[in-house]
């Protein structure tokens, strides 16, 4: 692809500071333990700041203890005065719930900051405007045996959880937390940007009270025993997994920490780090998965070529494709090793995806019928599901729709039979985009939906990503446009939680896509150069291509038909080497009005 068109982002780029600035006053609550987090969190709010808010209009002033001024009475009421002054409410937990704020209705000063902050949401005429919250993830040592504070701590998450009333996010490294947060204020930009500015704009939901359990809401038996009720990790770990399908995080998690803590066996951590993994906390599941490359034992060869095969996936999700293939192509090398049959046919699927992502289709069909071939004199039916929708998915980027339909029929039957709930929302989502390209938008619309659903009750962020994006596809084919932006919104906000860059650059594309299609060129080209600047970092040629099209078309609109050629041909050129036939149908076209071919000449 081409780096000559650099110039088309620096050339956009003119922002001018405003001479109004709104500013919103943004608190955040904690307890003891989180002097770097609150250090991150006034960090990440100054450079977003100077990076993005303030040239359009917006300035986020952090507020915390430290800003309160000394005064006369009880120390937690002068810093709940200055909390009621605040737009926004940040809470941040980890492994401790607090001490006590001199105040007996309150079980710690967080939990009475965070009771201000649900007053002054429910009331409709004060100025708060939103309350997020975030953990920091704790050790895999903590969570198999709590004590009391972090106990509390669980039980809130779990309560938020399981009630749905108020979206959260869990970090495993400062860095995540920052991402994450700047997420939130580029989406509290945009909110005033839409004029979402009074009080009377805002929904009050019921916000769970931290206060009080709420029924239903207990722990699971085998949360609440101790370790030495646990005598067979295998059972735990399987109830573990049932957890998840139910939705149950927090559980799951203190059940996949118990086990691991009990036998300390390489399964159990890979296991551990597979749900870690599905949660977008990258940096977990790295330390538990080099945790197995470090083990001595031997005969444990065939647990190092899952851990190599799953540090390659974590490297995919991160866009790093380079150090992804050689970590699948280690998974692979000990493939002659005993019991390692079904982590080389895995291998072969990853590697597979990775040249997907890079655009070479032969080479992932050749890698993923190389898997289908193993499977099949091993009657390994989830492998069987995983490797007919790999190919499901090259023959539906193909266009080759027949082909599509044989293969994700098979990994949609197969997982169903099994019960393999993961591969089925990926087979579902695979099957709601054929039917959308075969026009039939209310079974695909059904499809996608069951897809966004089981994804949601077992956890997986990635696949909810995906399925928010083809939703919004979908809504912007019915022309129902507040939609489908809406729907990648929810998508850009799940991939950049989760740290998957892949995923950030394709829902930009749609984002200029939809705004381009509304008439709003000028915040199109930004989405569009955002996409491209993202998708060129880790080699997505399908994104940049996307982008290329879609930017040429708002060059064309303003005249400028020389730049939308150069555009068109760069796209047209990688859609014929990847052999995506609709697309370069569709460029040639493009290229082929008399225009555009006397520009070319």
């Amino acid at each position: 692809m081409r780096n000559d068109l650099d110039w088309l982002k620096s050339a956009r780029h003119n922002l001018l500071v405003p001479h109004t600035l709104t500013a919103y006053r943004v608190f955040v609550a904690s307890p003891g333990g989180l002097v770097p987090e609150r250090q991150a969190f006034r960090d990440a709010i100054n450079a977003y700041n100077e990076m993005d808010a303030i040239s359009r209009g917006v300035m986020f002033i952090p507020v915390g203890w430290e800003q309160t001024l000394p005064g006369m009475g009880r120390p937690q009421s002068l810093i709940n005065e200055d909390l009621r002054d605040c737009d926004y409410f940040v809470l941040m937990l980890w492994d401790r719930w607090g001490s006590s704020s001199g105040d007996a209705a309150y079980t710690s000063a967080t939990s009475e900051e965070y009771a201000i902050a649900r007053e002054c949401w429910n009331n409709a005429e004060h100025c708060l405007r939103e309350i997020a919250a975030f953990f920091k993830a704790a050790e895999p040592r903590q969570m198999s045996d709590p004590g009391e504070q972090l106990r509390n701590v669980l039980d809130f998450k779990r309560q938020l959880e399981q009630t749905k009333e108020l979206l959260f996010s869990t970090f495993d490294d400062v860095s995540l937390f920052q991402r994450q947060l700047q997420r939130l204020l580029a989406k509290w930009v945009r909110d005033h940007e839409q004029g979402k500015r009074g009080p009377a704009s805002k929904q009050v939901p019921r916000m769970p009270s931290p206060e009080a359990s709420a029924t239903g809401l207990s722990p699971t038996a085998s949360v609440t025993a101790g370790l030495s009720h646990l005598h067979k990790s295998r059972a735990v770990l399987e109830e573990a997994e049932g957890l998840v399908r139910q939705g149950k995080l927090t559980d799951a998690e203190m059940l996949f920490a118990r086990a691991l803590a009990k036998d300390n066996e390489p399964g159990t951590a890979l296991q551990y780090s597979r749900f870690l993994r599905s949660l977008g906390r990258f940096s977990q599941a790295q330390a538990l998965l080099e945790g197995i490359l470090q083990r001595t034992a031997p005969g444990e060869e065939h647990w190092k070529a899952g851990a190599y095969n799953y540090l390659g996936m974590l490297c995919r999700d991160q866009g790093q494709l380079n150090e992804a293939e050689k970590m699948l192509n280690q998974a692979k090398s000990l493939a002659d090793q005993p019991g390692t049959r079904e982590t080389t046919m895995a291998a072969y699927n990853n590697l597979g995806q990775v040249y997907r992502d890079r655009g070479d289709l032969a080479e992932a069909e050749r890698m993923h019928q190389r898997a289908l071939d193993l499977c099949k004199p091993s009657g390994d039916e989830a492998s069987l599901a995983s490797s007919c929708g790999n190919l499901a998915h090259i023959y539906l980027i193909r266009d080759e729709w027949a082909r599509c339909q044989a293969m994700n029929g098979k990994a949609i039957e197969l997982s169903e039979k099994i019960g393999n709930e993961e591969g089925l929302t990926i087979a579902l989502r695979n099957q709601g985009l054929l039917l959308m390209k075969q026009k039939h938008l209310g079974e695909a619309e059904e499809t996608l939906r069951r897809s966004l659903e089981i994804a949601s009750k077992i956890g997986r962020q990635k696949s909810m990503a995906d399925a928010y994006a083809s939703l919004a596809q979908l809504k912007a084919a019915q022309s129902e446009m507040a939609d489908a932006e809406q729907l990648i919104a929810k998508s850009i906000e799940l991939n950049e939680r989760i740290g998957r860059r892949k995923g950030v650059a394709r829902s930009f594309g749609l984002l200029g896509e939809f705004q381009q299609a509304k008439g709003d060129d000028a915040q199109a080209e930004q989405s569009l150069l955002r996409a491209i600047e993202v998708a060129r970092m880790i080699g997505d040629k399908i994104c940049v291509a996307n982008a290329y099209r879609a930017l040429g078309t708002i060059f064309k609109s303003r005249g400028e038909g020389s730049a939308a050629t150069l555009l068109w041909r760069d796209a047209r050129q990688i859609f014929q080497d990847i052999g995506m036939t609709e697309k370069l149908r569709e460029l040639n076209n493009l290229l082929a009005t008399p225009q555009m071919a006397a520009g070319a000449s």
